[in-house]
């Protein structure tokens, strides 16, 4: 069918444009990523978290050349978030490999939780920076 008059084109295109607009909606995702358990990582440690309700983090008190002492990075698991509880003021760099080669995104500060991308974990982290 033709539609011959301008207003009628308009509104049928309208009603094109917002039905198509409306279909290709996809619900939002959540704003923030799930809560960790901070309460789980003693005073002075920078724990890593496999999954949002993990009560057993692995913990590091000191620099940590090789995260395999930790069970499920040396099972392959992946890391979800870590958490720098720090209290010397110092940072966390952590690193791709071993023994501190190829760092991984920004410092960790003191307090901050960051969420990684839950498709690999660090191989060592280093109160540096």
């Amino acid at each position: 069918m033709r539609i011959r008059s301008r207003a009628a084109r308009f509104t049928a295109a309208v009603a094109v444009t917002v039905g198509a607009v409306a279909a290709s909606t996809v619900a939002p995702a959540s704003a923030a990523a799930s809560a960790i358990n901070k309460s789980a990582c003693p005073s002075q440690y920078f724990c890593a978290y496999h999954t949002s309700g993990d009560n057993y983090p692995c913990k590091w008190k000191d620099d940590a050349p090789n995260w395999d002492n930790c069970s499920w990075v040396q099972d392959g698991k992946f890391t979800y978030a870590v958490y720098n509880n720090g209290t010397s003021g110092a940072g966390v760099t952590m690193y791709r490999n071993h023994n501190y080669s190829s760092p991984i995104g920004d410092c960790v500060d003191r307090g901050e939780v960051v969420y990684l991308a839950n498709n690999y974990s660090p191989g060592s982290s280093k109160w540096n920076c």
